[in-house]
């Protein structure tokens, strides 16, 4: 319902989705394999699990009967090891839970699921200019589907503006306003996440996350709009160019510059997956914004002063543009042609 139509409007997509409700028949035999195993044992009538060295007891059924998250939680490794397979679970869930975490990695260990690596992805809370978890006017917690209407709005307007004071008069029509406001808002939400270390709460700020210049998205979402516009101008097909035929010159530090920083597109994203860390792809993106841009200031692309530095820098262009447009698609952001 409700969360399908934010992950839809988000473009989330999941290969497989099981509720609690699926694992609901295989927790009164996780709690029997246990005791079976000499794992639990019951404490003041509930079935606990001790773990050497923590004080607090791992929690796998209540006095009253009832299952608890952690009989699910480790019902799912069972699950994921027995019919899926598992090399490696990754558990997205926020930095408060880490102790519920090294307690189940460490009692599925010993219930025989040692060959698992398993991983808490853990992250930070987000704060409100007073420094609290992230609240409304209201006081309740802001509602997503509220967020990402007020930043697409936010968009919108910023959009609007630019737009309307271009040179020759505005360019866009109004679906290409709006799609560009849904790009640059959704895009600045994600981004602005995503941006800071995983495991650090952050203040939200509208005026930070969806500024044109500093690292933003909207900062590199016009840095390829920018490209897309000069092969516009210059009516030039971006298929056609020379592709691995045509030679590269460097003549001006700043195309050093942007050069060596396209070559480590590929270190970026090795380091994002090393410790699952996506805020090394925005820093990388950003700095390959700021290579671009020096370019662009310094080295005439379509006015270029021969045919062949001319060739060279629009093959720069092309193969940044895709960078940009890739890493922005691995963040789950688009690239807009034109803003």
């Amino acid at each position: 319902g409700m969360l399908h139509q934010m992950y839809a409007r988000l473009d989330i997509h999941f290969d497989m989705e099981l509720g609690e409700s699926y694992y609901q028949p295989m927790l009164a035999d996780v709690v029997t394999s246990l005791q079976e195993q000499n794992l639990a044992s019951e404490s003041d009538g509930a079935m606990c699990v001790f773990i050497e060295g923590n004080d607090a007891p791992f929690l796998v059924q209540k006095q009253d009967g009832a299952f608890t998250y952690a009989t699910t939680d480790l019902a799912t490794i069972r699950y994921r090891m027995e019919e899926l397979q598992a090399d490696e679970i990754l558990y997205v869930v926020d930095a408060r839970q880490s102790e519920h975490f090294k307690l189940l990695f460490e009692t599925a260990r010993k219930w025989g699921f040692d060959k698992i690596d398993y991983r808490h992805i853990s992250f930070g809370t987000i704060l409100g200019e007073d420094k609290r978890p992230f609240k409304t006017r209201s006081g309740d917690t802001v509602g997503l589907e509220r967020l990402i209407d007020d930043a697409v709005e936010q968009s919108r307007k910023l959009g609007d503006e630019i737009d309307d004071s271009k040179p020759d008069g505005p360019e866009l029509d109004e679906d290409t306003r709006q799609q560009v406001a849904e790009a640059v808002g959704i895009g600045g939400i994600k981004y602005a996440d995503l941006r800071h270390n995983r495991d650090s709460d952050y203040v939200f700020s509208w005026e930070k996350m969806l500024a044109k210049d500093g690292d933003t998205a909207t900062y590199v979402q016009y840095a390829h709009a920018r490209i897309c516009g000069i092969f516009r101008k210059g009516d030039i097909d971006r298929d056609a160019l020379p592709g691995n035929t045509g030679s590269l010159i460097i003549s001006a530090s700043e195309e050093r510059a942007l050069l060596l920083q396209l070559c480590r597109f590929g270190e970026a994203l090795e380091s994002v997956c090393d410790d699952y860390r996506p805020n090394q792809l925005t820093q990388y993106l950003y700095d390959l914004s700021k290579s671009f841009s020096g370019f662009f200031v310094n080295c005439p692309v379509l006015k270029a002063e021969t045919n062949d530095l001319r060739t060279s820098r629009l093959l720069l262009c092309d193969l940044t543009a895709r960078t940009l447009q890739t890493g922005l698609k691995l963040l789950g952001i688009d690239a807009p042609e034109k803003m």
